[in-house]
């Protein structure tokens, strides 16, 4: 199976991320047809109000994950631990803050006034 890239992960937004893949287009649309058929069987068995579009989303994570698709995440499926330096907590300086998510880490730059 050729592979052209490593799986991509991207972070539009700080509470939100995605994960690409880059596979043969055959290998593609049998797992969105799969994910599609999951989801939708969700929708139809009365999930908990998500929309077929936010199932299409979940399903591919509660598999990656190694859960059923629809059921709970575990209480703490993700940690987020935020680093402030003392001296911008206490306002004498504008230095930035730092995040880590499961292990990903990641700076956010101080606001420009």
């Amino acid at each position: 199976m050729l592979h052209s890239q490593e799986p991509v992960l991207r972070f539009p937004e700080p509470v939100s991320s995605s994960l690409a893949v880059s596979v043969p287009a055959e290998i593609a649309a049998a797992c969105y047809s799969d994910v599609d058929a999951l989801a939708q069987s969700l929708l139809r068995d009365g999930d908990d109000g998500r929309t077929l579009d936010q199932l299409r989303a979940d399903v591919p994570a509660d598999l990656l994950l190694g859960r059923g698709p629809g059921t709970a995440a575990p209480e703490a499926a993700a940690m987020l631990s935020v680093h402030v330096p003392v001296d911008a907590a206490l306002s004498i300086s504008d230095e930035g803050a730092s995040w880590t998510v499961a292990g990903l880490s990641r700076h956010r730059p101080p606001a420009r006034s």
